[in-house]
């Protein structure tokens, strides 16, 4: 398989991976504590599908950050920062 091909199926898990984590700690682990939050705000949780679709390219945008990240290799120390900085 190609680098380039690599990459990209990196990518690609990455992504589902990130967004599949996401959804079940929103969406069936706390969703209750969420809606509940914003009940308190006197707001409405944002259970739209645009919200899902945002939420998803945030995903794969982390993906391919985190990928371009790794492949710079240069201050290989500060990755794991870089990657959580990228993520808050």
């Amino acid at each position: 398989m190609k680098q380039s091909s690599r990459n990209i199926m990196a990518i690609i898990v990455a992504g589902v991976w990130v967004n599949v984590s996401k959804f079940v700690r929103n969406e069936v682990l706390l969703k209750a504590y969420g809606m509940d939050h914003y009940r308190s705000l006197g707001m409405t949780f944002p259970a739209e599908m645009k919200n899902g679709l945002i939420w998803v390219a945030w995903g794969f945008l982390y993906a391919v950050i985190s990928k371009w990240t790794r492949m710079a290799k240069k201050h290989a120390c500060f990755l794991p920062l870089a990657s959580d900085y990228q993520a808050f």
